[in-house]
């Protein structure tokens, strides 16, 4: 059977790959017969056994493909991290430098900081635990943080 590697866990050497049957079957390195460590997303070749995978075969990948999609996820990361990182400072020196005079530049930086670092985050939450984050909790830690820079340059009474 065929199917896409849609979760591996590297300390735990176990794995959850999704057959083109709709089914999900669970396998361990064990039965892993490919050169490379599985990634999510190879589509392999198994033999499913009541719910487990075995005997997996990655099929041909594209490498160019895979090169490519690694480098645009460094690069996204990297101008993700760095703008987020520099906006977030920006606000917190508005803040600082004039106390009370915390005005909407500050809100708006913070708000600036929080659109370019909340997608790294999620990335790199969902390759460290193999799930990926579904909306409701995005849009959900988004208001959170459009609040807390609402209240960051709201004036003291």
């Amino acid at each position: 059977m065929r199917g896409t590697v849609i979760g591996y866990d590297e300390t735990g050497h176990a794995g959850v790959i999704s057959g083109f049957d709709g089914n999900r079957y669970k396998f361990t390195l064990m039965e892993w017969k490919g050169a490379s460590p599985p990634n999510v997303n190879m589509e392999v070749d198994f033999e499913p056994d009541e719910g487990i995978a075995r005997e997996i075969f990655v099929l041909a990948q594209n490498t160019f493909s895979q090169t490519a999609n690694k480098t645009a996820g460094f690069w996204s990361a990297v101008w993700g991290w760095g703008l987020g990182v520099f906006f977030l400072l920006a606000a917190l020196g508005t803040i600082i430098e004039q106390p009370q005079d915390r005005d909407i530049l500050a809100a708006i930086l913070f708000i600036i900081a929080s659109a370019f670092l909340i997608p790294p985050i999620f990335n790199l939450i969902s390759e460290k635990s193999g799930h990926a984050i579904s909306t409701g909790p995005r849009v959900i830690i988004v208001i959170l943080l459009v609040v807390v820079g609402i209240i960051s340059v709201s004036p003291t009474v």
